[in-house]
């Protein structure tokens, strides 16, 4: 393959449309590489795939959300020495509102349900405890960070509008730049149904192993008791420590000096002040 490798690299969320984007571009195109984080176990392996589709792939799309400068610092140092272009594409509109955000967001992953491999979209309390981790972690595009300001070319997308839209805006960017015309609307539609009617294998579905393995041992936890019970063997009985009382300074004993955090630290800027700090 000759030429210099095009890697898109997403800056996103769960549900904001990007597995769906990221289908319909190898439908339209099988020579492009399709890396889904959520199918490989561990990132030596999401690193070794990314390596070796990178060698042999015009265009490599990562199906990773990462939120985190840290997983972008990652990509980068996996590619560092191969000949790629390296794409941010923020789905993430800064400008719109961080609650807006959350609902688009929220109602997608409920919307599919059961079809995903990862996460349970009729389970709401697991909707929401992941959901809500990934919006406490995000940390959007920044081109003054070290990390974000290595890569070469930046594309952004709106997950307030439609897949046809971010499709539509991804193929024109890799078209002009790897040679290739965009379909009409009619036919992307087309293709944007096929990849939404996709179901996700019962095997893949790594959340209903879970409550599977839980399933198990709470059952196996239960049979080992009623065993216990049968046979008269008493429960063991865990061994707590006493409380410990605090200790008191004498009188005229100065107090011991709280350790107190460095002046200078600065934390990460939070989604929500990042949004607030772009609208004003």
């Amino acid at each position: 393959m000759s030429g210099a490798t095009w890697v898109i690299v997403p800056i996103s969320t769960v549900g904001c449309g990007k597995s769906t984007v990221f289908r319909a571009l190898t439908t339209l195109h099988p020579e492009f590489a399709h890396i889904e984080n959520d199918r490989l176990k561990t990132k030596k392996a999401f690193s070794t795939k990314l390596q070796e589709s990178v060698k042999d792939h015009p265009v490599v799309l990562i199906d990773r959300n990462n939120h985190m400068v840290k997983h972008r610092q990652e990509i980068y140092e996996d590619l560092r020495y191969y000949d790629v272009r390296l794409v941010l594409v923020n789905f993430v509109d800064p400008r719109m509102d961080i609650m807006k955000v959350k609902k688009i967001a929220f109602d997608r992953i409920r919307a599919r349900g059961t079809n995903h491999p990862t996460i349970d979209g009729s389970n709401e309390r697991m909707v929401r405890m992941i959901g809500g981790k990934f919006f406490k972690d995000f940390r959007p595009y920044d081109p003054s960070n070290e990390v974000d300001s290595q890569f070469q070319e930046v594309l952004n997308l709106d997950m307030n509008k439609s897949v046809l839209y971010n499709l539509r805006t991804v193929l024109k960017f890799l078209g002009s730049r790897v040679g290739f015309d965009v379909p009409d609307d009619d036919t992307l539609r087309q293709v944007i149904q096929t990849v939404k009617d996709y179901k996700v294998p019962e095997e893949e579905k790594k959340f209903q192993k879970d409550a599977e393995r839980v399933a198990r041992k709470q059952e196996e936890r239960g049979q080992a008791r009623k065993h216990d019970e049968t046979n008269g063997n008493a429960p063991k009985k865990t061994k707590t420590k006493p409380p410990q009382s605090k200790k008191r300074n004498h009188p005229g004993e100065p107090r011991p000096v709280q350790p107190q955090p460095p002046a200078n630290r600065t934390e990460p800027m939070k989604i929500e002040d990042y949004f607030s700090k772009v609208q004003s």
